[in-house]
C-alpha cells in the first residue's frame, strides 16, 4: 500500500484509536481542575532536549562508531536535567503550572515507584531480540516468529483481568508478585534456550509456557504499577504524575532498546551464526531478568511498608 512495504504493519493502531475515540469522548467522564488548562512549553521543550541528549546517543552511537558527540550528549545530560529542574522549580514558586512540579515528586515512596516503572519495561528489547533470534539463528519465516509471541499477548490479555482476583489474596504485594514472574520466565527461557543445541527450536511448549507467564506478569504488574504511582500524590497532581509515569515508561522501552540491545550485539560481534545468536540472546535475556529483578525488590519494600502502614491504623483503629 503506497509502498510503504513493512511499515504498513503500523496501521493496524488506526482502528484501535479510532475505537477509543468513539467510545471514549462519550464515556469517559470529564474532570477538571481550576488552571488545568495552563501548559508549560518551555519545561516541554526541555524534557525533550535533556531525554533526547540520552536517548539518540544510546541509540545511535554504537553503530557510529561511538563519535565524540554521542559522549558530548550524554555529558551534556546531566547538566540541562538540572538546568530543568531548577526551571520548573522557579516556575512553581511564581504561581505557574510546571510540567514537573518538584512538590509533587517530594510525595513518599514515588522516586522508588517511579525507579520500579523505569525497569518495568526492560522488556522492551525482548520482541526485537526474540525475533532476531527466532528468524537469524533458526530460519523460521516472519509470520511463523509473530505465531511465536502469541502466548505472551494470551497472558498480557489474562493478566490485568486476573488483577481484582490477585490483590483479594495478595493486597500491596500484585505488582512485586507479577513482576516476579516476568523474571522467573526471563530467566526460565534463557536456561531452554541455553540448554538447546544451537540451530534447533526449543521444545515448543515449555516455550509457550514461559513466554504466557512473562505476559501474564507484565499484564498483572502494569495496572497495579500506575495505581502505585498516581495514588502516592494529592488529586491535583494525580494527572501531572500520570503523564510522568507514561513518559517514564516510554523511556525505559528506549532505554531497554539501546541498553540492552547494545549488549547483544557488542556479544554477537561480527558472527551471525546460529551458536553466537543463541549466546548474545541469553545473555541479553539474564539482562532483563536482572533489570525486572530490581524493580521486584523496589516493589517489595514499598508493598511491605504499605502493609505496616495499614497494619498500624487496624491496630490504633
Amino acid at each position: 500500500m503506497f509502498g510503504l512495504g513493512w511499515r504498513a504493519v503500523f496501521l493496524v493502531n488506526l482502528p484501535v484509536a479510532i475505537l477509543v475515540v468513539v467510545f471514549g469522548i462519550p464515556l469517559l467522564k470529564r474532570t477538571s481542575e481550576q488552571g488545568s488548562g495552563k501548559l508549560d512549553p518551555g519545561g516541554m521543550v526541555l524534557s525533550m532536549l535533556t531525554l533526547a541528549l540520552v536517548i539518540v546517543p544510546l541509540i545511535e552511537g554504537r553503530e557510529a562508531g561511538w563519535p565524540w558527540w554521542s559522549w558530548l550528549s550524554l555529558a551534556a545530560a546531566p547538566l540541562l536535567a538540572m538546568f530543568f529542574w531548577r526551571y520548573e522549580s522557579r516556575l512553581a514558586q511564581a504561581g505557574g503550572a510546571p510540567l514537573l512540579n518538584p512538590a509533587a515528586l517530594r510525595a513518599p515512596g514515588l522516586g522508588r515507584a517511579l525507579c520500579i516503572a523505569l525497569s518495568f519495561y526492560s522488556i522492551g528489547s525482548f520482541f526485537l531480540l526474540l525475533s532476531v533470534y527466532l528468524q537469524n539463528a533458526l530460519h523460521v519465516s516472519a509470520l511463523d516468529a509473530g505465531l511465536v509471541f502469541l502466548p505472551f499477548g494470551a497472558g498480557f490479555l489474562l493478566g490485568p483481568l486476573s488483577t481484582p482476583y490477585f490483590r483479594r489474596h495478595f493486597g500491596e504485594w500484585v505488582n512485586p508478585v507479577g513482576m516476579a514472574l516476568e523474571t522467573a520466565g526471563f530467566l526460565g527461557l534463557a536456561w531452554l534456550i541455553a540448554a538447546t543445541p544451537d540451530g534447533t527450536s526449543p521444545a515448543s511448549t515449555p516455550l509457550a509456557v514461559l513466554l504466557f507467564v512473562i505476559g501474564f506478569g507484565q499484564g498483572l504488574a502494569l495496572p497495579t504499577l500506575m495505581k502505585m504511582i498516581t495514588g502516592r500524590v494529592a488529586p491535583a497532581y494525580s494527572g501531572m504524575i500520570a503523564g510522568i509515569a507514561s513518559s517514564t515508561l516510554q523511556v525505559s522501552t528506549a532505554l531497554s532498546v539501546a541498553l540492552i540491545g547494545g549488549i547483544f550485539y557488542t556479544v554477537l560481534g561480527g558472527r551471525h551464526d546460529p551458536a553466537a545468536i543463541s549466546h548474545a540472546f541469553v545473555v541479553a535475556a539474564v539482562c532483563i531478568a536482572v533489570c525486572l529483578g530490581a524493580g521486584v525488590m523496589l516493589g517489595m519494600t514499598l508493598a511491605s511498608r504499605a502493609a505496616a502502614s495499614t497494619q498500624g491504623r487496624v491496630s490504633g483503629a
